[in-house]
């Protein structure tokens, strides 16, 4: 088995059945990987459509939604449906292909630091360098995408290490389902006691609402003390600003 086929079956054990994809450089294991599973190849136009494709994935399963792109050029196109998906706390997979790590520095195909620039909208990116590194790497990268809050996460793949044959421990997958974020008992009185001493309370209420599904449980209380609800533009709390509007 390659390291391909490895991360392809992981992917796979992890509840992921399709990956958005243009085909390019330093992808051709990844993706007949991908066949060889059964899972289904999204081909699109552009690089963007790619990532912009996973982002709304993740926005609307809560799960992470994967996407396989060339290197150089082609990353740098995928970043901005990346970066979208950090500023709306979207789970999401980047997957770029790479030269080899044997030819790095050498200035193989658009050598890039695709790492470095992912890093800056991520909250994990990483390259894998390493054949038995390749499902911790990926482990590490589902538990940051799926942490609170979620969002993005990149994997740099170099071809080398694609077709390298596996081996080494077995990694257990973490749970795709998000958990609920647990307020501590002195910031809940002090959130008691700004309440009871305000005139006109306000509650902003952002992303983290969808994704840890406290959506019903903020609505209610809202409701029983009457409290007007705003969301940001961008922010995923559709089960509250679709069940009532609310007035001060």
């Amino acid at each position: 088995m390659t390291v391909a086929e490895l991360l392809v079956q992981n992917l796979h054990e992890r509840g992921v059945d399709w990956i958005a994809t243009l085909c390019g450089h330093g992808l051709d294991p990844l993706l007949n990987a991908a066949r060889q599973a059964g899972l289904r190849l999204v081909d699109v136009r552009n690089e963007q459509s790619c990532a912009y494709m996973a982002e709304a994935f993740g926005r609307l399963t809560r799960r992470p939604g994967v996407c396989a792109v060339s290197s150089g050029v082609a990353h740098v196109n995928a970043l901005t449906g990346v970066a979208n998906a950090g500023f709306d706390c979207a789970p999401m997979l980047l997957i770029s292909g790479a030269g080899a790590v044997a030819t790095r520095g050498r200035g193989h195909f658009q050598e890039l630091d695709q790492v470095a620039l992912a890093r800056q909208i991520t909250r994990f990116s990483a390259s894998i360098d390493v054949p038995e590194l390749t499902l911790f790497l990926l482990n590490e990268a589902y538990a940051k995408a799926l942490a609170t809050p979620p969002g993005p996460v990149h994997l740099m793949f170099p071809l080398d290490v694609q077709v390298a044959q596996a081996r080494g421990p077995k990694v257990v997958a973490v749970s795709t389902s998000t958990s609920r974020s647990i307020m501590m008992r002195s910031d809940l009185r002090e959130t008691a006691h700004g309440l009871a001493d305000a005139k006109s309370p306000l509650v902003i209420a952002g992303s983290g609402v969808f994704y840890n599904h406290s959506a019903q449980e903020l609505l209610t209380f809202c409701t029983d003390f009457d409290i007007p609800i705003v969301t940001p533009i961008w922010d995923r709390v559709w089960s509250i600003s679709r069940a009532r509007s609310f007035s001060g």
